[in-house]
């Protein structure tokens, strides 16, 4: 489970429950900035990187195994932290959220590249 804040400013990223149960804080981290403008870019200091984001698609068509979706945000983060690194794309439907991600990370120089997508929505 993850916890959001939205207000005039965007949605932030606050805390999220690991699988023992343990809520973990965050730095707030802004997820998507508003007003949502063609390639609007952002900064955020994360827990051990700055993470640069950009807004690189407001009209995105996406297919998931839950379904397609129309008009998504297009979203890339990165973050560098020497000898830390993450790339970041995500794609956020309309009234749905994340529907479908990438992610490349390396840490201690061990490359681990993780997708995502949604499988199952009821509309």
């Amino acid at each position: 489970m993850t916890y959001y804040r939205v207000d005039d400013n965007g949605i932030y990223i606050l805390a999220y429950k690991t699988p023992d149960g343990t809520i973990k804080k965050v730095p707030r981290v802004n997820l998507i900035k508003f007003p949502l403008k063609d390639n609007l870019t952002w900064q955020d200091e994360g827990e051990d990187m700055t993470l640069n984001s950009k807004l690189e698609a407001l009209a995105e068509p996406v297919t998931t195994k839950a379904g397609s979706f129309k008009n998504c945000i297009k979203i890339q983060r990165t973050g560098t932290n020497y000898p830390k690194s993450l790339e970041f794309i995500g794609y956020y439907a309309p009234g749905v959220g994340l529907v479908k991600f990438e992610v490349v990370s390396v840490r201690e120089g061990v490359k681990r590249e993780t997708k995502g997508e949604l499988v199952n929505f009821g509309r």
